[in-house]
């Protein structure tokens, strides 16, 4: 944790010293109160945790090219699964007339429904999280996508596909 905290402060000083560098992201806490003791040994009573995303992007040549860098990081004190961390993105992108391309680790949204994401077939979900299908793990991939007058074409090599997790 304090070197997930370390990292953050040097990125902050960065964007600092560099105006072309977004720092921006998350901080959040959780706490869990129980009103009843335990019934099995080795439960908790109380339960704690701070999950930190933050957000580094830059881009250069009026938007054609940019990088971006999201990892995630949750500590528990119940420790377990629920402590763990992933880089949600990290990745180059670059744009080009009507084509465009993205490699690295990223996530891409598939859905029909806002409420419900049937297709959404290239990230897993992150079950450790949360069960609702709204945090998912980052991707390795490479995305070539060209738009044209009757629509947009998009092509994507993805080298192999994470492991949905599961919390416990």
């Amino acid at each position: 944790m304090r070197r997930l905290l370390a990292v953050i402060g040097m990125l902050a000083s960065l964007s600092a010293a560099a105006g072309e560098w977004q720092l921006s992201g998350s901080v959040s806490g959780q706490l869990n109160l129980y009103p009843s003791p335990p019934l099995w040994p080795g439960q908790v009573h109380n339960d704690a945790s701070v999950a930190v995303e933050p957000e580094l992007y830059r881009e250069w040549n009026d938007g054609a090219q940019s990088f971006t860098f999201v990892p995630f990081y949750r500590w528990d004190s119940a420790g377990g699964e629920r402590t763990h961390g992933d880089i949600r993105e990290l990745n180059l992108y670059g744009r080009s007339g009507d084509w465009e391309w993205r490699a690295g680790v990223g996530k891409v949204f598939w859905g029909v429904a806002e409420s419900n994401h049937l297709v959404d077939v290239v990230n897993q979900i992150d079950g450790v999280e949360d069960l609702d299908g709204e945090d998912k793990l980052g991707q390795p991939m490479i995305n070539l996508s060209v738009s044209r007058d009757w629509g947009e074409v998009e092509y994507f090599l993805l080298p192999y596909f994470r492991e949905r997790n599961w919390p416990g």
